[in-house]
């Protein structure tokens, strides 16, 4: 073997041994009464949500998620390459699920027909996220943030205005009454060009 190839083989052996010495674990451990989104991401002080690991992994790293729910939507802050990919994974056997929780909505009483459309509406409850859907007995429906109620030709659709909370519903002039009304929460998390994937 020549000097040259003998080089290049030592020179990519040094780069894959930095890039196993650079790369890091941080765990999320939702349940563990010492967890905060402030710690450092380590098993002994775990963060608390994902997204908090998501915003200081790199390439090469590993996220370790704890047992729990964990109703977040997700977005990468970087990307993972093909030597070096980023990973996600359940921490050994536990059971993690990442996703939204249907959350019941007020009964039919408290909905108020807002006047001059066929809308119906209602104030939700404090510490509402901005990324809400509707579901109408089991199906999702059109749930557009919005600050106005939706158009009366948009039946089976709703608005939500979250500067007041307010959640406004079409079925076409029919009172909620008789219908499952829940929440769930809008997740859209963007991969591609913009992360270069994960």
């Amino acid at each position: 073997m020549s000097d040259l190839p003998r080089r290049a083989v030592i020179a990519l052996m040094v780069l894959v041994l930095a890039n196993i010495a650079w790369s890091s674990e941080l765990f999320v451990a939702q349940k563990d009464s010492a967890a905060s989104d402030k710690n450092a991401g380590t098993e002994a002080a775990p963060f608390k949500t994902i997204q908090a690991a998501m915003d200081k992994v790199v390439a090469g790293d590993t996220i370790w998620v704890k047992e729990g729910t964990y109703e977040e939507a997700l977005e990468p802050k970087s990307c993972g390459r093909t030597d070096a990919p980023i990973t996600l994974s359940a921490w050994k056997d536990d059971r993690v699920c990442v996703g939204s929780i249907l959350h019941d909505l007020p009964p039919a009483e408290q909905w108020k027909p807002i006047e001059k459309t066929k809308s119906y509406s209602v104030t939700l409850g404090a510490d509402q996220p901005k990324d809400v859907t509707v579901i109408l007995d089991g199906k999702p429906i059109v749930t557009e943030p919005k600050d106005t109620p939706p158009l009366d030709s948009n039946a089976r659709w709703a608005t939500y205005r979250a500067g007041d909370r307010t959640l406004m519903l079409n079925l076409g002039g029919e009172d909620p009454k008789g219908h499952k009304l829940q929440l769930a929460r809008d997740f859209l998390i963007v991969f591609g060009e913009k992360y270069g994937g994960w």
